[in-house]
């Protein structure tokens, strides 16, 4: 879809706005809104919904769903029906929505009041990308950078006559939820897919290629029937896990390893293995050693239940030091990949799950669980080779639909993004569009 532009255009002063159209005023942000400051206590025994930073997606202006259970012990900022929250801490800039209740929320989050200015217009303004830069570069503060108001407040914003305001509200509203719409499917899609890559998985290495390979009960309930000639046995005795830090007895403290924080570990497989550091400043700070082909698996919540594993490969003299929140696993009865793919199985990541132990967002496996859990395996010669060239074809087939479909929806927020730039700031005229 392509649009006209406005007649005649002036010179707005600010530089990420540009020319706006010359009927258009531009004003200071605290011309067009009213910050309302209304800290209190939470109070029990009359709850109010509580919106959160984590309640809000970035970019989107859009309410996840409120725990009604949720009720904040510390002050709050109250607002009325009607208002906006705009987040002030650095990273959460792009998070903003507008509740359509009252409520409690975060002092992390301005409340504005809208003065004559379109609310759901003002959203789509807050999010522009030009107006979250300009934001951004004011942020002060070592640790935890925060904008403040009196900077947002003076910030140069375009303001059309109310009337096209809301037309450009409306267009935009209208829009926004096409595209949210593709990306929804495209976001199902993955989600089928990655079903999908599970089930393959954990068919295969439980039950093997050959549909009619002669069966035997396992011994295990949650696992059923295993092919015959599958050795029922626990990862301890085909795996060591944690190998010892003793086997650097001999090699040199300034060698430099590759070094794996927790973000450089994918959800399927990928390693990032750029990092490097010394083995002397690793070893003082006790990061779990591993070596060239050894599995490694996230044990913490929630890196564990979204899959975070790799085969590592391409170590820096063939050594690693990675996360203490990973184990490490050395094969020696059984072919890495295979376990890896193992490792990466339902039946094994709902069990483990339920085994967790720890409190909200630091729940881990036990090193013990891994030991003892018991699997199934091939004779380690030529049908686990078979098995993990079957997986690996298959995963990448579905993987590539995968990153197709991650390609469409980074498209698709590009759209997004530039569409509500381009109306907001008036580079194009949607007014004929509505």
């Amino acid at each position: 879809m392509s649009f006209r532009k406005y007649a005649e255009y002036k010179k707005s002063g600010v530089e990420w706005l540009g020319e706006v159209p010359k009927h258009w005023e531009v004003k200071r942000l605290k011309f067009c809104v009213q910050l309302t400051d209304q800290k209190i206590e939470a109070n029990r025994e009359k709850p109010l919904p509580y919106v959160g930073l984590e309640n809000i997606q970035s970019w989107t202006g859009k309410l996840l769903p409120i725990d009604p259970n949720v009720v904040s012990t510390s002050v709050t900022n109250r607002f009325g029906k009607g208002m906006t929250l705009f987040g002030k801490l650095r990273p959460y800039l792009a998070k903003a929505c507008n509740p359509d209740f009252e409520g409690l929320c975060s002092t992390e989050l301005l409340v504005f009041k809208s003065t004559g200015f379109d609310r759901r217009l003002l959203l789509y303004l807050l999010l522009t990308d030009g107006f979250i830069k300009a934001v951004d570069s004011s942020t002060y503060g070592a640790k935890m950078p925060r904008a403040n108001w009196d900077f947002i407040g003076n910030c140069i914003v375009p303001v059309p006559p109310l009337e096209e305001q809301k037309q450009i509200a409306t267009f935009l509203d209208k829009e926004t939820t096409k595209i949210d719409t593709l990306i929804d499917k495209q976001e199902q899609l993955i989600t089928l897919l990655q079903e999908k890559r599970q089930a393959v998985i954990s068919h295969v290495v439980t039950r093997g290629l050959d549909p009619n390979v002669k069966m035997k009960d396992s011994g295990i309930e949650w696992l059923g029937e295993v092919p015959e000639h599958w050795k029922i046995t626990q990862i301890k005795y085909v795996a060591q896990i944690n190998p010892s830090k003793s086997e650097l007895k001999t090699i040199s403290l300034d060698t430099p390893v590759t070094f794996l924080p927790m973000e450089s570990i994918g959800e399927t497989g990928g390693l990032d293995i750029q990092n490097s550091k010394p083995l002397s400043e690793v070893v003082s700070a006790g990061y779990t050693y591993l070596a060239e082909n050894d599995v490694i698996i996230a044990k913490i919540t929630p890196c564990f239940e979204n899959g975070k594993g790799a085969i590592a490969t391409g170590l820096l003299n063939g050594i690693a030091f990675a996360t203490t929140e990973v184990v490490p696993f050395r094969c020696f009865r059984i072919n890495n990949q295979f376990l890896y793919f193992l490792l990466s199985s339902s039946p094994f990541r709902k069990i483990a799950e339920g085994s967790m132990y720890g409190a909200g967002g630091q729940k881990r496996v036990s090193d013990t669980f891994f030991a003892n859990y018991k699997c199934c395996i091939p004779p380690k010669d030529e049908e686990q080779k078979r098995i993990i060239a079957f997986l690996d074809k298959e995963t990448t087939k579905i993987d590539t639909l995968i990153e197709k479909c991650e390609t469409a929806i980074e498209l698709l927020k590009e759209r997004r993004t530039a569409l509500i730039a381009a109306a907001v700031t008036g580079k194009i005229d949607v007014r004929s569009a509505v």
